[in-house]
């Protein structure tokens, strides 16, 4: 009995061990940032990049902040502040004295423009220790961009061998002696890039005995290494010698010849094969370049599903729920917001078909989208409901200019956080969709109004 107390209690402890979490505490003076709220994620998986928030740092009046995480795992995460996305390695039992970049707000053309993208950089981080991983990483980072800036022409014109070499040996002899995991995989990967950005025939074997046990999916070195190599490369790939092989494995869901085609030819370790065989399906879906269901198929086959890397696994159906996600024939998610009166609207209140559209009432282009719904609602209001979800802003000047050019239809305003349009994953307005009663998907995206959405819908119900 004795004995068998004492395995219980072993089982336990070495359990308790496994599940331990340890805490990370950051915190900072940044005046400038006072009353701010910054909110850090990370990804899900490197190719659907999916965020899930880890913490949120709120900075007091006085510019004071102090957040402690708890964490089990090294975690690589970012947060996307003004014109900024800073990135942060958060160990567990650390502590990081973080300073932030100068603020700076994004102009009003910066916030409307929807092909805007934020100052990548890694935050710094004030510590005594020369080791500390933020740091090492961000002194890498820019002293690999220096010696690239430098050697330009050399290196993306001339493709010089000798420069890429002395770029190599540089940045090997100053940070290839620290043994810290994450710098050496963030070394590794680095030079990785820059030898396959300059000659395109090291594509081949750039991810020749890279054995994912030893780093992480997340390390964005790593997630710019898979889709400098692996972005579109399925479709790039059906124009090759063996391409119309490849084309008919897709069409037939013949996951083995399409694995072992590119983990030849890449020189793939298997369990790595399986996960760039998800971004080359990813990517396939929507280059519709491949019948989509049988890349759907796929997706759900055993040998994902299945598959003893738990991380393949869930990656495959992150992937699958991407893809059908607002698909035609896949349920929308509802909206329920309050309208100009203050009275909440659902947009399942249709009656035989429902048009949604997110608009920025602040924007010129979407203002004359919205005065052509008159239009419109005249030439089909027996058959379609109008639900127009408005970007959240001054609600006085949304109410006048809806009142003054008689919009028509259901006018909601989305929250603060703009919330809706992030939920139905909104890029740029306006953006639209066609509904049935039952809230189902039928045209996704469908035609703004004034880029022909009545004749599309006219040859919609001509069809039906």
């Amino acid at each position: 009995m004795n004995k068998l107390l004492l395995r219980i209690f072993t089982v336990f402890v070495l359990t308790l061990g496994f599940l331990s979490t340890y805490s990370a505490v950051i915190q900072g003076n940044e005046p400038d940032y006072a009353g701010k709220e910054l909110v850090f994620t990370t990804y899900t998986d490197p190719i659907t990049k999916n965020k899930k928030e880890i913490f949120k740092i709120i900075i007091n009046a006085d510019g004071l902040f102090k957040k402690e995480i708890d964490l089990s795992e090294t975690i690589y995460c970012h947060s996307e502040f003004g014109i900024y996305k800073g990135l942060l390695i958060l160990e567990p039992q650390s502590e990081l004295l973080l300073k932030l970049p100068p603020l700076r707000e994004k102009t009003v053309l910066e916030s409307k423009n929807p092909y805007f993208e934020p100052i990548l950089l890694w935050l710094r981080v004030e510590s005594d220790k020369n080791e500390e991983v933020n740091k090492l990483v961000s002194n890498l980072e820019g002293r690999y961009i220096q010696l690239t800036n430098t050697y330009f022409n050399q290196l993306y014109y001339q493709k010089s061998e000798i420069h890429l070499d002395s770029v190599k040996i540089k940045l090997q002899d100053e940070f290839g002696g620290y043994q810290n995991p994450i710098i050496k995989n963030q070394l590794k990967f680095k030079l990785k890039i820059l030898e396959s950005d300059i000659n395109k025939a090291k594509h081949q074997t750039v991810f020749e005995e890279l054995n994912p046990v030893t780093f992480s999916f997340l390390n964005p070195a790593f997630i710019d290494l898979l889709n400098l190599v692996f972005n579109n490369k399925l479709s790039f790939e059906i124009s090759s010698i063996h391409g119309s092989e490849l084309r008919e494995a897709v069409a037939k869901v013949d996951i083995k010849f399409i694995k072992s085609h590119f983990q030849e030819k890449f020189k793939l370790e298997s369990s790595l094969a399986d996960f760039v065989l998800l971004k080359l399906l990813h990517d396939g879906y929507y280059s519709n370049r491949f019948p989509k269901q049988s890349i759907i198929s796929m997706l759900e086959n055993p040998f994902f599903l299945n598959n003893p890397e738990n991380n393949i696994n869930t990656i495959a159906k992150t992937i699958k729920e991407k893809l059908l996600f607002l698909s035609p024939g896949s349920s929308a998610p509802v909206i329920c917001l309050n309208d100009l009166m203050g009275n909440q609207q659902c947009s399942d209140n249709i009656n035989e078909y429902g048009y949604i559209i997110f608009a920025d009432s602040e924007m010129l282009v979407c203002r004359e989208h919205l005065k052509y719904l008159l239009t419109v609602s005249s030439k089909f209001k027996d058959n379609l409901s109008l639900f127009v979800v408005i970007k959240n802003a001054d609600i006085g000047e949304i109410k006048k200019f809806i009142d003054e050019n008689k919009i028509p239809g259901t006018i909601v305003i989305d929250d603060e956080s703009n919330f809706h349009a992030k939920k139905y994953k909104i890029k740029s307005y306006p953006s639209s969709f066609l509904l049935n009663s039952d809230h189902t998907v039928l045209l996704t995206p469908a035609k703004n109004p004034l880029d022909g959405f009545e004749l599309e819908f006219a040859s919609f119900l001509r069809s039906e």
